[in-house]
């Protein structure tokens, strides 16, 4: 990839406003511009998808990131993959050790970025009164510097790679390039399957090597990861042998190498499929079934306006609907994968298929008031 100078940056990636700003540089991006909410413990940021910003950054996405190559270990935001293919690379094996990086993208600095991508920008100055450079404005326009009213405390007054703008997924992939191939090299000499999910770590050897499973790998890997500024999350490491669950699925791997083991979805995951149809087909109400089944009591929650029972008994009606299409999606993608890879068990693959058909069933039955 040839490296992107001034013409390129203000000309092709960037639009609207920013594209006016060659002669200055693109300054940080105001936090106005940003909204900040939080879902559970975790902070996300998004901007409004008509801005000039969200404009550029898909531009910056399509026509710049995705170009870059990424290590085969990162599984997370790329095309055609999936959770699965971060677990399948795994049912070889016998040993498991899952690791899970603390603020994974938030802890990703300035000086980080500029390390990563500074080869891909010509060593142009921007701004010869601030002295930056070209990478500065597309490191501004894919970062945020947090206000010490922002609510996000662990990070106040810092820049961040934030959560949930659309830069970031790719980003954070091209930027752990290096750390996912020194772990991979220092795996390579004791036999270990290692992949990644963003900021999940997963590893596995053969029943006779158990070297994951030991203090020195553990700090190896902590060593590596400490040159970037990334700390593992020891209230999330997670070590088993034979059978490992990971974010509802399940790896019941191998005692001998030259035999694959499988992958199926943990009983809890499907529980709520099959709570679902057993309240449909005992003829429970959309409103009870969104209170019994998916911890929602509608009549609790809050509207612009007081709702008759008719527009919530058609609300419930459209949620479930929704529900039960996306569970549906989700095993189809199950059997697709299993096509390509073989990779769960004949029972878990007819359970499946029943569930679809249920689920089919359910969608072209269900009513509004039954």
């Amino acid at each position: 990839m040839s490296e992107i100078d001034n013409p390129t940056f203000f000309d092709q990636l960037v639009v609207g406003k920013y594209s006016l700003l060659r002669a200055t540089g693109i300054p940080p991006i105001s936090f106005n511009e940003v909204i900040e909410f939080q879902s559970g413990k975790k902070f996300f940021y998004k901007v409004q998808e008509s801005s000039d910003l969200s404009k550029s950054h898909n531009s910056i996405v399509s026509k710049f990131l995705n170009n870059i190559p990424l290590n085969n270990s990162a599984k997370a935001f790329r095309p055609q993959t999936s959770y699965l293919n971060f677990l399948e690379p795994h049912r070889k094996n016998y040993n498991f050790l899952r690791l899970d990086i603390k603020n994974f993208f938030h802890s990703i600095s300035e000086d980080l970025l500029k390390e990563s991508f500074d080869s891909y920008f010509k060593t142009q100055i921007v701004n010869t009164k601030t002295r930056s450079l070209l990478v500065d404005s597309f490191i501004n326009l894919v970062t945020v510097n947090l206000p010490r009213d922002s609510k996000n405390k662990e990070f106040l007054e810092k820049k961040i790679l934030p959560i949930g703008f659309s830069t970031s997924p790719v980003i954070s992939n091209i930027i752990f390039r290096k750390f996912d191939i020194l772990i991979q090299m220092l795996c390579s000499r004791y036999n270990i399957e290692y992949t990644r999910y963003a900021d999940d770590l997963l590893f596995s050897s053969p029943k006779n090597l158990n070297t994951i499973q030991s203090a020195f790998f553990h700090n190896e890997v902590c060593f590596l990861l400490s040159s970037g500024g990334f700390k593992i999350n020891n209230s999330k490491i997670l070590s088993a042998k034979k059978l490992i669950s990971i974010k509802g699925y399940t790896i019941d791997g191998s005692e001998d190498e030259k035999r694959l083991g499988t992958i199926r979805v943990s009983n809890k995951k499907l529980k709520i499929i099959e709570k679902l149809l057993h309240e449909k087909n005992k003829g429970t109400d959309n409103v009870t079934i969104m209170k019994k089944v998916f911890k929602k009591n509608i009549q609790k929650m809050k509207f612009k306006f007081e709702p008759k029972k008719s527009f919530l008994e058609k609300y419930c009606y459209d949620q479930i609907i929704n529900k039960a299409l996306g569970y549906r999606s989700f095993l189809i993608s199950l059997i697709k994968f299993h096509n390509l890879y073989e990779c769960m068990d004949e029972d878990s693959i007819k359970k499946y298929n029943s569930l679809i058909k249920e689920l089919e069933k359910l969608t072209q039955t269900i009513s509004i008031t039954n």
